[in-house]
């Protein structure tokens, strides 16, 4: 009996099937979906943005990835497909087309990549007969440049010089003299600027005496004075002047009022235009109503 207990006692103890507390968590934590991404895909991609963060902040391979770079850029930068070997000018003449290729300081060929076509074309439109400025990089390394240019409406006396300004009263150049542009209509004035489209219109309605329109004087920057030759004036009304030209030119066609010895015909007040005499008229007028005095004492 004694060695039958003493046996059983060195016998080893039986192994137990059932799983520690610790694997039992471990195996509850992998069967859940969303802890299984985790590990598996969260826990090498952690390892790897952390060796990444390592070898990005090292100076020396910071340098050697900016190197790669700028290597591979300059070399599709300076691939012929992507080169602008010409620029095109579409819109002007001879003489502007060198004020233009002169803004434009391009020095070609230059990659597409380097070319700012924005600031190009503000340099453009910085030339003032040039209004407005589109340009195109065009298969063949051709840069085109479509210019539309300001189209010269009035010539504009001011204080030192003579301007060439558009309609909307924007500046296209000068001149030196009147001379140069004989086909434009001179104006003068302070303040000429926003009503230049008003002044055109003045003139437009003035053509039945085209021939001898002078130019528009703008006085005090509120009205115009129509200049005629013989250094005869129309002065037109500080609002709405073109029915005030209208009527001027219907009293011209019906009684050739402008034809006479007169330097004034004041339309300020339409229903009361006034004509001023020259000192001419004046004196033969005295001188007649003198002769007529005398002859009536006379009788």
């Amino acid at each position: 009996m004694r060695s039958l207990m003493k046996s059983s006692k060195r016998q080893k103890p039986r192994h137990d099937p059932a799983p520690s507390r610790m694997l039992y968590r471990w195996h509850r934590i992998w069967l859940t979906p969303v802890y299984r991404k985790l590990i598996g895909y969260g826990l090498p991609l952690a390892v790897l943005a952390l060796v990444g963060y390592s070898l990005w902040t090292d100076p020396d391979v910071q340098d050697q990835i900016e190197a790669s770079l700028s290597r591979a850029k300059e070399s599709v930068e300076k691939r012929p497909e992507f080169q602008v070997q010409a620029m095109r000018l579409e819109g002007v003449d001879a003489h502007l087309a060198g004020k233009v290729r002169q803004a434009a300081d391009l020095d070609l060929p230059i990659s597409s990549f380097k070319l700012d076509l924005d600031a190009v074309r503000d340099r453009i439109e910085d030339i003032d007969a040039i209004k407005k400025a589109s340009l195109f990089v065009r298969a063949g390394g051709i840069l085109d440049v479509v210019v539309q240019e300001r189209i010269p409406a009035v010539i504009w006396r001011g204080s030192n010089q003579l301007e060439i300004l558009d309609e909307a009263g924007v500046l296209v150049g000068y001149i030196a003299n009147r001379s140069v542009r004989p086909d434009l209509p001179l104006i003068a004035g302070e303040g000429v600027a926003p009503h230049i489209y008003q002044a055109l219109e003045i003139l437009a309605a003035a053509g039945p005496i085209a021939e001898r329109v002078r130019g528009l004087v703008r006085v005090g920057e509120r009205r115009w004075d129509l200049i005629l030759d013989r250094g005869q004036r129309v002065l037109l009304p500080e609002s709405d002047p073109i029915p005030a030209v209208e009527y001027a030119m219907t009293l011209q066609a019906e009684q050739d009022v402008l034809s006479r010895d007169i330097i004034v015909m004041d339309m300020r007040d339409t229903r009361r235009p006034i004509l001023r005499l020259s000192e001419a008229a004046l004196d033969d007028r005295r001188l007649r109503r003198a002769i007529a005095k005398d002859v009536d004492l006379d009788l």
